[in-house]
């Protein structure tokens, strides 16, 4: 890794690394045959999984213990002192998408009645203890979070995502950290009906105190909308950056844009990662 962080820094850039903990989303293929541990035994509903072996049925998972929490609160720790020691700017704690953060906050993969279930503060309460180890272990300015309120992808459904936001928000808000990099929801994954229809940057970007990164969908005109609102310093691209390895110098000089191919993006091989052209070419 030290490679791609000198690499990048020598083009004066800045990396980040998102750290994942799929929790449930895994499966024991790609495990040495242990099952994947997620809050509760709730398997993922209506999706299958990308395998060494080939599209798969998510597994019920093992309800993960006290002591599991504890290590894996602690590995995450681990895994960030890795990050910055091999030249990363900074880490990213990845809770968003159905991963394990986000299943702590939802009802369809959390149903424990220990101090990491039920009420929305027991709830919230793996996502915070993680990133105070984050802060803990490589320093505020370093560690930012990324959640998804209203993206069900993972089968995450819960009662009241507005409530249970807000509150992560707002003690999210009491901590020294760097950015919420704040996910909208896709038109490819629809909300359920309960779920409130607001905007996700307008309802829980004006709460964040951290910078706000808005993140999900966006094009050029679009982003450049929604710096001018005001309430995010910054817009991250993802699918447009895949297709496009030169996405700056296109948004720059108004270059036509590489179409994604979604049918290679969860493919585990070279095609449709590494052959999209440059401008150059």
């Amino acid at each position: 890794m030290e490679k791609v962080t000198k690499a990048v820094h020598d083009n004066g850039g800045v990396i980040i690394a998102q750290l994942w903990h799929t929790g449930r989303a895994g499966h024991s293929i790609d495990r040495n045959g242990k099952l994947p541990l997620a809050p509760s035994a709730l398997p993922i509903q209506g999706m299958q999984h990308f395998t060494s072996q080939g599209m798969k049925d998510y597994e019920v998972p093992q309800e993960i213990t006290l002591a599991e929490i504890k290590q894996t609160i602690a590995d995450y720790g681990q895994a960030a002192k890795n990050a910055i020691e091999a030249g990363f700017d900074g880490v990213e704690l990845h809770a968003a998408n159905g991963y394990l953060p986000s299943q702590f906050l939802a009802e369809s993969s959390n149903q424990r009645t220990d101090g990491y279930g039920g009420s929305i503060p027991n709830k919230a309460r793996f996502v915070l203890e993680v990133m105070q180890e984050l802060i803990n272990k490589v320093g505020g300015d370093k560690v930012g979070i990324k959640i998804s309120p209203f993206h069900p992808y993972g089968n995450m459904i819960l009662d009241d995502p507005a409530g249970t936001y807000t509150y992560l928000v707002e003690e999210l808000n009491k901590l020294d950290f760097a950015y919420v990099e704040l996910m909208k929801r896709s038109p490819y994954f629809p909300s359920p009906e309960h779920y409130p229809a607001d905007d996700e940057i307008e309802l829980f970007g004006s709460m964040i105190q951290q910078t706000v990164i808005a993140n999900a969908g966006y094009d050029k005109a679009s982003g450049e909308a929604e710096l001018e609102k005001g309430i995010a310093s910054m817009v991250s691209f993802g699918t447009l950056f895949l297709a496009n390895p030169d996405l700056p110098k296109r948004f720059e000089t108004d270059a036509l844009l590489n179409e994604p191919d979604r049918a290679t993006m969860f493919g585990g091989g070279e095609q449709g990662y590494i052959d999209y052209p440059f401008l150059s070419e």
